[in-house]
C-alpha cells in the first residue's frame, strides 16, 4: 500500500468519525420527539374534556421536568399557571394545539431526514475505494455537503422549537381574557386537510365536487380548497408542507383558464363545448388566493396572474348605475363580486404599493357601503334578493381591514369594527350559514382582530367557536368540507398571521 492509499484511508476515516459524531449528538439533542408527543397528549386531553386542570398542570409539569427544549420551558411553564377554570385553560390550549401537530410534525420529518442523510452518508464510504483519487474527493465533497445538510436542518428545528415558544407563550397571555368555552373540535387542520384531498382526488391533477363523482370540481369549490391550503400555510410548522401542496393545487387550475378572456372559467375548458360565462365572484377568490398563495411561496407568477385577473375584474364594474355584474353576461349586481372584486385590488396594494389598485379598492368599498346595506344597519345585502349572507359581511371587514393596514387611518378600522359587531349579532352561532360562507367571514374577522392595537377576546373566541361547529366536516362536498378545514386552520393561525398578510 503506498502512501497515497494510506493517506486516503486516514482521510475516509476521519470522515467517518464526523459523521458518527454527528449521528451521536442527535442523542443529546435539546428537543425529544417523545416529549414533543407527551405534550401534545397532555394539552389534548384538556381540550377534548378528558382530565381535570390539577392533572393537566400535573402532566404538563412532568413533562418540563423530562424535556430539554429549554426555548420552550419559560413558555409551558406559563401555560401551567392559567386559572383554575378548566374551561378557559381549555380555551387557551385549543387554539394552539393544531401549532403544536404542526411544529410535531415538522421535527418529526427533519429527524427522518436526517437520520436519511447519515446513512447515505456512510453507504457511501463504505463504497468509495482507497485507492481511486477521484472517488476520494468526490466522496469528501458528498460529505461535507451532508454535514451541511445536517446543520441547516438542525438550525431549522431549532427555529420551530422557538416558534413553539413564542406561540404558547402568546397564548398563555391571552388566556385570561378568553370566555369560558370548550373546544374539542378544533382538531389538527393538516390531518383535516390530508383527508379531503383522499376523499375528492380524481385521477392525475384533479379533484371531484361530490363524493362518487368522476368529473372535475366547479372552479369555485377548488378555490375555496385552495384558501384552506393558504390558511394552512398560516399554521406554525405548516409553510414548508403549504408551499409544497400549493404548486400542485394551483397546477390544477390551469385547464379552467380562458387565456382570451383572461379569467377563470366555472368548468375546465377544451371538451368542444361554448366556453361559456365567467364569473367575476369566481375569479377574485381565485385572485385573493393566488396573492394569499404568492405570501407563502414568494413565486411572482402567482401575483402576476391575480393582476391579469383584476383587469378582468375591471370589466365586469357597472359604469352606469355602480357595482360589479355577477358574470360577464351582466346579469345582476352581486354584493360577492363586488366586495370580492375590492379585496382584489386591495390585496394587490397592500403586496404592490400600486396606487390604481388602491383607488380602485376604496371606490368600490365605498360604493357598496352606501348602495348595498341593508336599512338602518352596516350589514350588506346580496343583490337582487336582498339576503343577508355571511360571506359579504366578511369581505368588507377585511375590505376595511386592509384599507386601515394601507392607509393608516382610524375611520376604516370603526367601520370594519361596527360590520363585524353586527354580523355577530346578527348570525349568533353562525349554525345557519353554510360553512363555505362562514369560513370568508372568519378568515375576514381574523384579519381585523389582528390590525387592532390590542385584540378582541370576542373576536377570538368567535373564530375558535365557529371551529368548534365541525360544519361541512362530513360533507360529502368539497367546498363544504373545505369550510371545515379553513375553520380548523384559522382557529389555530396567530394572529401575527393575519397581522402578515
Amino acid at each position: 500500500m503506498n502512501a497515497s492509499d494510506v493517506h486516503n484511508l486516514r482521510l475516509l476515516a476521519d470522515l467517518r468519525q464526523q459523521i458518527e459524531d454527528w449521528k451521536a449528538s442527535m442523542d443529546h439533542e435539546p428537543f425529544h420527539l417523545g416529549a414533543i408527543t407527551e405534550v401534545l397528549n397532555v394539552l389534548s386531553s384538556i381540550v377534548d374534556g378528558q382530565s381535570t386542570h390539577a392533572h393537566a398542570v400535573g402532566g404538563i409539569a412532568q413533562v418540563i421536568s423530562d424535556w430539554k427544549g429549554t426555548a420552550s420551558i419559560a413558555a409551558l411553564h406559563h401555560v401551567t399557571g392559567i386559572g383554575e377554570r378548566c374551561t378557559e385553560t381549555s380555551g387557551a390550549l385549543g387554539a394552539a394545539l393544531g401549532a403544536l401537530h404542526g411544529m410535531h410534525q415538522t421535527v418529526a420529518s427533519l429527524e427522518v431526514d436526517k437520520k436519511q442523510i447519515i446513512a447515505q452518508s456512510l453507504s457511501r464510504l463504505d463504497s468509495t475505494s482507497p485507492t481511486s483519487d477521484a472517488d476520494i474527493a468526490s466522496t469528501r465533497l458528498f460529505i461535507e455537503d451532508s454535514l451541511f445538510q445536517l446543520e441547516s436542518l438542525r438550525a431549522l428545528q431549532h427555529a420551530e422549537l422557538a416558534t413553539l415558544g413564542q406561540e404558547l407563550a402568546g397564548v398563555a397571555i391571552r388566556a385570561d381574557r378568553l370566555p369560558p368555552a370548550r373546544v374539542g373540535s378544533v382538531v389538527n387542520p393538516h390531518t383535516a386537510f390530508e383527508h379531503l384531498i383522499a376523499e375528492f382526488h380524481l385521477k392525475g391533477l384533479a379533484l371531484r365536487d361530490v363524493r362518487g363523482s368522476h368529473a372535475r370540481a366547479a372552479v369555485w369549490s377548488l378555490s375555496q380548497e385552495i384558501a384552506a391550503l393558504a390558511a394552512l400555510g398560516s399554521v406554525p410548522g405548516e409553510r414548508a408542507y403549504a408551499k409544497k401542496e400549493l404548486g400542485k393545487l394551483l397546477r390544477m387550475l390551469a385547464p379552467y383558464w380562458d387565456k382570451k378572456r383572461g379569467a377563470y372559467l366555472p368548468y375546465p375548458m377544451g371538451r368542444g363545448k361554448n366556453p361559456g360565462t365567467a364569473f367575476y365572484d369566481d375569479n377574485a377568490w381565485l385572485g385573493i388566493d393566488l396573492v394569499n398563495a404568492y405570501s407563502i411561496t414568494g413565486n411572482r407568477s402567482q401575483l402576476q396572474r391575480a393582476r391579469e385577473i383584476m383587469k378582468f375584474e375591471r370589466t365586469g364594474w357597472d359604469r352606469h348605475g355602480g357595482g360589479m355584474f355577477w358574470n360577464d353576461a351582466h346579469t345582476k349586481i352581486s354584493a360577492a363580486a363586488s366586495g370580492g372584486a375590492a379585496q382584489l385590488a386591495l390585496e394587490l396594494a397592500h403586496h404592490t404599493g400600486n396606487h390604481a389598485d388602491l383607488a380602485w379598492g376604496t371606490h368600490a368599498y365605498d360604493w357598496i357601503r352606501h348602495h348595498m346595506t341593508a336599512p338602518h344597519s352596516p350589514l350588506i345585502v346580496d343583490g337582487g334578493d336582498h339576503h343577508v349572507w355571511s360571506y359579504n359581511q366578511g369581505l368588507m371587514v377585511g375590505n376595511a381591514a386592509l384599507l386601515y393596514q394601507i392607509t393608516g387611518k382610524p375611520a376604516y378600522l370603526h367601520q370594519g369594527i361596527h360590520l363585524a359587531d353586527a354580523a355577530l349579532r346578527h348570525f349568533g352561532t353562525f349554525a345557519a350559514q353554510p360553512s363555505k360562507f362562514n369560513a370568508i367571514f372568519f378568515k375576514n374577522l381574523g384579519h381585523l382582530n389582528a390590525v387592532l392595537p390590542a385584540p378582541d377576546p370576542r373576536y377570538s373566541a368567535a373564530v375558535v367557536n365557529f371551529a368548534d361547529l365541525r360544519q361541512g366536516m362530513h360533507s360529502g362536498s368539497l367546498i363544504q368540507q373545505s369550510g371545515f378545514v379553513q375553520a380548523q386552520a384559522y382557529a389555530s393561525t396567530p394572529l401575527h398571521a393575519f397581522a402578515g398578510k
